[in-house]
């Protein structure tokens, strides 16, 4: 047989190789081996089908387009992770904000109740925490911290037209005022 004739042997095409290695590596490096994953399994598989036998490897570029497709579908829930988690800390600034004024309003009614007791609103919320005459405290000490860890204000010598003395927190930057006269 002449040595043109001969058969040249029977390989491995590189690129459905390429197609297997990028599709398993999409799991970790989504996008930007997943789409390569696919794109060189189906190069492979034209370039098996043209090769009259000279080529192998259509598994593995069967393997690689589907493992390609599969790791991009971790994509979409990467991306909406992504973006919940991006979106919670204004979700929970906005809770916190919502238990200040819940806790304020609490303040607010055990200072009327004291007042209503004593005659007087108390000097100072610690007095709320404190127990008094045999009766137990109306509040717990922690109660008193706002939820970004600063002490309620309490001005019981400023009172509104309804004659409540003034509680605030200065809110998540110090500054932003919550208080009880303007959370109704």
């Amino acid at each position: 047989m002449p040595q043109h004739l001969e058969q040249q042997p029977i390989r491995t095409d590189g690129k459905a190789v390429a197609a297997l290695v990028l599709g398993l590596v999409s799991f970790c490096a989504t996008v930007f081996t997943g789409i390569p994953a696919i794109v060189y399994g189906f190069l492979s598989l034209g370039a098996i089908r043209k090769s009259g036998g000279r080529l192998q490897g259509k598994g593995m570029a069967i393997a690689g387009i589907v493992l390609g497709f599969v790791g991009q579908l971790f994509v979409i829930p990467l991306v909406l992770l992504i973006y919940f988690l991006n979106s919670l800390p204004g979700y929970f600034d906005n809770v916190k904000i919502d238990a200040a004024k819940v806790k304020i309003s609490v303040i607010e009614n055990e200072c009327r109740d004291y007042k209503l007791r004593t005659g007087n609103f108390p000097a100072d919320l610690q007095e709320l925490a404190r127990p008094m005459n045999g009766r137990p405290a109306d509040l717990e000490p922690d109660f008193l911290i706002d939820p970004w860890g600063n002490p309620f204000h309490y001005e019981p010598q400023d009172l509104n037209s309804s004659g409540q003395p003034h509680i605030y927190s200065g809110g998540p930057d110090g500054n932003t005022i919550i208080d009880n006269w303007n959370t109704k």
